[in-house]
C-alpha cells in the first residue's frame, strides 16, 4: 500500500502523515510546501492544479484528503474535482474525505458548512471507493494563545452544549481504520469517547469556563488566517450559538478504538505547553513568570543523573539560563495519565532533544485554575 495524504504540511494532515509513517506505511504528502513530517515524501502543489494533482497519485492506493480552508464554491468544487479525477485515474482502493468540521444535515448559508456538504455530495456520487469522516471540534484548538490563561477556558460555544472533543492524534488513529478496514463506506462521525460541557472541560485543567465572544475569537485568528477566513470560520461559531444543536458533536463508536478523553489530554497538553515556556526562556524570547508560576510551593525533582534538587535550586538554575541554547526544540512523545487521586494527577511521557531522550514521570495538582507541577522524575532513554 502507499498512501496519499493531503494537507501533510498542516496540522490535521500532518498528524495523519505521522500515524501513517509510525504504522510502517510509505506516505506521500501533498501541501503548498515541502515542509512535511519525517518520513513523508514532499509533493508540494496546488489543488488548483488538476494535472499536479493526478500527478501526485501516482502509484497511489490510498488518499486521505482534507482541503484547505478556502470556501468559495466554485474553488472548493474545482479541488474536488481534480481529487476525483487524480483518485480514479489510479484506482485508488480506498479515498478517505476529512470535513474538517462536524457538518449539519442541512444546508445553513455558512459557506465552511455549505461548501463541503456539496463536497462530501460530489464523493460520494463519483464512483470511487470513498469515506467520509466528519469530526468533532479539536482538543488542539485550545492550544491557540488567550483560550486557555489565568484558570480560565474561553471558547466561543455555549457552555451548556456537549461536544465530544477529538485530537488531532486521536483524528489520525480513526484516518488509519477508515483507510484500511474493510467494508466501511459512506458517512461517519468522527469523535472523541465522551461529550462533556464547557465547564466539564474547564474542569479537566481546574479552571473555569467562559463562552468567548464570537468577534472577539474571529479578531484572534484573522492574524493566523487572515481576514476573510477566519469570518467564515467565525460564522459557524455564530450558527452554533444561534441553533445550539443537539447531538450534532457527539461521540462515536463505530471505531471501537481507546480514544483519548478530555481529561486526559488537558494533562498532555500542559505538558507541551510547560516545554514550549521552557524553549521560549532558553531562547532568550519567552518570560520567566509563567515557569516559576507551573512549579507548586514544596516542588522536587529528580535529575536524569538522579541528583535531587528543589524547587530553588531548580528555578535558579533555569533562570540563569536565559537565551543559553536558542536552538532548542523539545519533543514530547507518548504523554498519558497513569494514576489520579482527588487534584492529584501522575503523567508519564517522554522528552527527546536532539536525537537523545529521557523518561519522565510527573505528578500534578489542579489548583487555582491550573494544572501546577509538584514532582518530576527524569531517567535517560538508553
Amino acid at each position: 500500500m502507499r498512501f496519499l495524504v493531503f494537507g501533510a504540511t498542516g496540522a490535521q494532515g500532518g498528524a495523519v502523515a505521522r500515524r501513517l509513517v509510525a504504522e510502517g506505511h510509505a506516505v506521500r504528502g501533498f501541501g503548498r510546501t515541502t515542509g512535511v513530517p519525517e518520513g513523508v515524501e514532499a509533493f508540494p502543489g496546488d489543488l488548483g492544479d488538476a494535472a499536479r494533482v493526478k500527478a501526485a497519485f501516482a502509484g497511489v492506493t490510498h488518499a486521505s484528503v482534507i482541503l484547505p480552508m478556502v470556501y468559495e464554491p466554485d474553488l472548493v468544487s474545482a479541488y474536488v474535482r481534480n481529487v476525483i479525477e487524480g483518485a480514479g485515474a489510479a484506482g485508488v482502493r480506498r479515498l478517505v474525505f476529512n470535513t474538517a468540521n462536524r457538518l449539519p444535515d442541512t444546508d445553513t448559508g455558512v459557506a465552511a458548512f455549505d461548501t463541503r456538504r456539496a463536497a462530501v455530495r460530489t464523493m460520494l456520487t463519483s464512483g470511487l471507493p470513498v469515506v467520509v469522516l466528519r469530526p468533532s471540534l479539536y482538543l488542539d484548538n485550545l492550544l491557540m494563545p488567550g483560550v486557555l490563561e489565568s484558570g480560565v477556558l474561553r471558547y466561543p460555544l455555549p457552555g451548556g452544549l456537549p461536544v465530544a472533543w477529538l485530537s488531532h492524534a486521536d483524528l489520525a488513529a480513526l484516518t488509519l481504520a477508515a483507510l484500511t478496514r474493510e467494508g466501511l463506506s459512506g458517512v461517519l462521525n468522527a469523535g472523541g469517547p465522551e461529550a462533556v460541557t464547557g465547564a466539564t472541560l474547564a474542569a479537566a485543567a481546574g479552571a473555569r469556563y467562559e463562552e468567548l465572544d464570537v468577534d472577539a475569537f474571529a479578531a484572534g485568528l484573522g492574524g493566523a488566517l487572515g481576514e476573510a477566513t477566519a469570518r467564515e470560520v467565525a460564522a459557524t461559531y455564530r450558527w452554533i450559538a444561534a441553533t445550539r444543536p443537539a447531538g450534532l458533536f457527539a461521540a462515536s463508536s463505530w471505531h471501537g478504538l481507546e480514544l483519548t478523553p478530555p481529561r486526559e489530554w488537558m494533562v498532555g497538553a500542559e505538558i507541551v505547553r510547560h516545554h514550549r515556556v521552557i524553549e521560549g526562556w532558553l531562547a532568550g524570547t519567552g518570560g520567566f513568570e509563567a515557569f516559576e508560576g507551573a512549579h507548586a510551593p514544596g516542588f522536587t525533582m529528580v535529575t536524569p543523573g538522579g541528583e535531587v534538587l528543589s524547587r530553588e535550586r531548580m528555578l535558579a538554575e533555569v533562570a540563569a539560563a536565559r537565551g543559553a541554547d536558542p536552538g532548542l526544540r523539545v519533543e514530547i512523545r507518548d504523554a498519558r495519565v497513569i494514576a489520579e487521586a482527588g487534584p492529584l494527577v501522575v503523567a508519564a511521557y517522554e522528552e527527546w532533544q536532539r536525537g537523545r531522550g529521557r523518561r519522565a514521570t510527573a505528578v500534578l495538582r489542579r489548583e487555582d485554575g491550573a494544572l501546577r507541577w509538584t514532582h518530576l522524575h527524569e531517567t535517560w532513554i538508553s
